[in-house]
């Protein structure tokens, strides 16, 4: 018993050197350490609690061993205390470990939260200039149209013109071919 409290106390007294790992394993012993020498405390006092009362029902039925029947009732009942004192102790220990690993498991959780919060804000920076790089203007096509029927209109222009021009001749020609034939028909 003395063993283990002895185990318990030293892991608590130890602090920790960082945080990460090695803190949770060492709060793990430490804690399976304090639940064990209670364990061994409750045991003890149940076994000095049972000898007291064994010691008892020999100091009633035998007068004769009553004198031994109070040494062996004191020293059960310095054993009950001193199992008491251990547990109790086993308790205290139990209290501290519990609050030393809350503290370490809270500033390695606040420093891995900091961290998480850091690369989101990071991911989201990058994930903004990716979608900003990878929008792509549309392309006004009545823009286009529109310059380049304001580019071929002369053109057009010029080619309705010909037509009438080729219309017009032709037109003539026919007038003048048909008035050849005509004149050339009365003379014959």
């Amino acid at each position: 018993m003395a063993a283990l409290y002895l185990h318990a106390s030293t892991l608590a007294g130890s602090r920790p050197r960082g945080i990460g790992p090695c803190v949770g394993y060492a709060v793990t012993e430490a804690v399976r350490g304090a639940q064990e020498a209670a364990g061994a405390a409750n045991l003890d006092a149940d076994r000095a609690q049972r000898s007291i009362g064994r010691v008892e029902v020999l100091s009633k039925s035998l007068p004769d061993l009553s004198t031994k029947a109070e040494d062996a009732e004191k020293r059960a009942e310095a054993g009950l205390k001193e199992a008491e004192a251990a547990q109790k102790q086993a308790e205290d220990l139990l209290k501290t470990v519990e609050e030393t690993s809350y503290a370490a498991a809270s500033k390695s959780a606040r420093k891995e939260l900091k961290r998480l919060e850091t690369d989101a804000e990071n991911h989201y920076k990058s994930y903004l200039s990716d979608m900003k790089l990878s929008r792509v203007p549309p392309v006004d096509h009545a823009a286009q149209v529109e310059e380049l029927k304001k580019a071929e209109k002369p053109y057009v222009d010029a080619e309705q013109k010909v037509e009438a021009t080729v219309e017009s001749y032709n037109s003539l020609a026919i007038s003048l071919a048909n008035e050849g034939l005509v004149g050339a028909a009365g003379k014959v």
